[in-house]
């Protein structure tokens, strides 16, 4: 978590942590799921409010006009341009 707020990538850390936990509670591993709420819930006081995905400025307009009507609600919470979802990950299923 040190090393994602030093680079300022703590909503794309957080994103991840809550598509796991989504995982997991799939999974029904409960142990899991706390630990990654505990996480998710250190990383949430260091949101960051800007707006970023995981393409590294790669994505054009259009896209990200896209993106932030069609990204998940995890997604916008954690700020990100994204449209992965926990029911993506096959092995989630």
């Amino acid at each position: 978590m040190r090393e994602a707020k030093v680079r300022d990538a703590q909503n794309r850390l957080g994103f991840v942590v809550t598509l796991g936990r989504r995982v997991a509670g799939k999974w029904g591993n409960d142990a899991a799921q706390r630990k990654l709420r505990e996480v998710e819930e250190a990383l949430e006081t260091a949101r960051l409010a800007r707006e970023d995905s995981f393409c590294q400025g790669s994505l054009s307009e259009a896209e990200r006009d896209w993106l932030r009507r069609a990204r998940p609600a995890d997604a916008r919470h954690w700020n990100l341009l994204t449209d992965l979802d926990a029911e993506h990950l096959p092995y989630a299923a």
